[in-house]
């Protein structure tokens, strides 16, 4: 399962505003509300809907499936070096 670490534009500080509202996974990212998401201190209306559809991407990139994990085992560590 992806983290919202796996998600591009998230890095630390965004990701503990969104893991205080709860937020965790890509999953949930992406099937969050614009709304949800202005609760999370630095996140405006048009950074919600860019990172909620960088959340989508991540997901559809390496292959998702709803309830369960990312088919290749290899995705988090290309994504991290920009390769996926």
């Amino acid at each position: 399962m992806l983290t919202i670490y796996d998600v591009k534009g998230i890095g630390p500080t965004t990701g503990t505003g969104l893991t205080d509202k709860g937020i965790t996974t890509a999953e949930q990212l992406a099937n969050s509300d614009v709304a949800d998401l202005l609760a999370v201190p630095g996140i405006g209306e048009a950074r919600a809907a860019l990172l909620i559809a960088a959340a989508k991407d991540a997901l559809a990139s390496c292959g998702h499936i709803e309830g369960g994990s990312c088919r290749d085992p290899g995705f988090r560590d290309r994504r991290r070096n920009g390769d996926c």
